[in-house]
């Protein structure tokens, strides 16, 4: 999957490397201690993995067909729009061919760069969840 800037694709042999390796203070500070080595996809530029971005069903606070969204771009490369692209990616063009009938994400407070991204790409703010904003959005099937 791509934009003409970044392609979104899974994860490959040797990406474990730089995944953990991006995964900076900033990082352990809004999504824990652990790394995601293995996320739904990398986000690449220029050939070169630039950060990840991942979604699961499994959260209690979640309908079934409800996918909660988690991304990283590594320090090097944050401000590039890079997770602005690969969310458009993953809400128009990947999460409409599943079951998948709303996108979610859970926010710290303090994370102004993913908060902005949030607005920017269309979420609406829904009751805080655990103490962090949540943000929602519908995902638009063909037969929508």
């Amino acid at each position: 999957m791509t934009d003409g800037t970044i392609e979104l694709r899974p994860p490959r042999k040797g990406d474990a490397k730089a995944l953990v390796n991006g995964f900076d203070d900033a990082a352990r500070k809004y999504l824990g201690d652990v790394p995601h080595p293995d996320p739904w996809a990398c986000i690449i530029a220029d050939d070169v993995v630039v950060g990840w971005i991942d979604y699961d069903f499994r959260r209690e606070w979640l309908a079934p067909t409800e996918a909660n969204i988690g991304f990283l771009t590594f320090a090097p490369d944050r401000g590039r729009h890079f997770a602005s692209r690969a969310l458009q990616l993953l809400v128009q063009h990947h999460l409409p061919t599943t079951e998948c009938t709303k996108a979610t994400m859970l926010i710290d407070r303090d994370n102004t760069p993913s908060l902005r991204l949030a607005e920017r790409s269309g979420f609406t703010e829904e009751a805080p969840v655990d103490g962090e904003r949540f943000f929602t959005l519908k995902i638009v099937h063909d037969a929508d």
